[in-house]
């Protein structure tokens, strides 16, 4: 009776810990059991509906993966890098992930979202705006730029949006500097590298739409490294076919 009771006394504190985040896009912690697959920069998108993770290969990739049955195919960003969407059932509670190498042979780990590891990016947080709707109010898919907007820096480098990718009720924008020397734009403390191609800098950064979302670009430009403060304004115009 008391190892029954000392059973569900620890899955009731599961379960609060993994209620205890507020719908909203938060920077996550993760557990993987096994060495062939890596992960970072990982995104978790809690709503009502449950929660999705958004998450970049380091090793492995290129794979469909199966969460709990459900096919998750990679997706490249502007890296070049593989990123996955996955279904998770709740926070701190064990996803089983399947894939197939290249020669059919089967394999699987699981992966845990910690709860307790969760840092709100407040300036990303789907949330209504005032002057339209945010991301919440979209269909997952990728979407053309109808306004983009930025202030602050020196007016020598120019900004442009090329388009915004919508996920689980958070939009992501990929930025273009026009410089090269940009290596990291900073959104609510968590750095995302970009790629210079020798001309400009292109990043891939969470924001809000309809509403200001402020960053902290970081240059090489100058004297020293030094990090700009920029706000950002996204309006998002028709959805593009994939």
């Amino acid at each position: 009776m008391k190892r029954m009771l000392i059973a569900l006394l620890a899955l009731l504190l599961a379960a609060g810990a993994a209620l205890a985040a507020d719908n909203g896009l938060y920077a996550a912690d993760i557990a993987v059991g096994d060495d062939a697959f890596g992960f970072t920069n990982a995104i978790a998108v809690v709503s009502d509906a449950g929660v999705t993770l958004r998450v970049t290969a380091t090793t492995g990739g290129g794979e469909t993966l199966y969460a709990d049955g459900v096919a998750c195919a990679p997706a490249v960003n502007a890296r070049g890098e593989d990123t996955y969407t996955l279904p998770v059932a709740a926070l701190d509670e064990p996803v089983t992930i399947t894939w197939e190498d290249a020669d059919g042979a089967a394999h699987g780990f699981t992966l845990v979202v910690a709860s307790e590891g969760l840092r709100p990016l407040g300036g990303a947080t789907p949330a209504p705006a005032a002057d339209g709707p945010g991301a919440e109010a979209l269909g997952d898919g990728r979407y053309e730029v109808a306004d983009f907007s930025f202030s602050g820096g020196t007016g020598k480098v120019r900004i442009t949006c090329a388009d915004i990718v919508v996920s689980g009720g958070a939009a992501t924008a990929t930025l273009v500097f026009s410089s090269p020397h940009y290596v990291y734009v900073k959104a609510d403390g968590v750095e995302y590298p970009g790629v210079s191609d020798g001309e400009s800098s292109t990043f891939e950064v969470p924001v809000r739409l309809n509403a200001e979302t402020v960053v902290r670009a970081m240059t090489t430009a100058m004297s020293q490294p030094h990090e700009i403060e920029y706000a950002l304004r996204v309006v998002p115009g028709d959805r593009l076919e994939d």
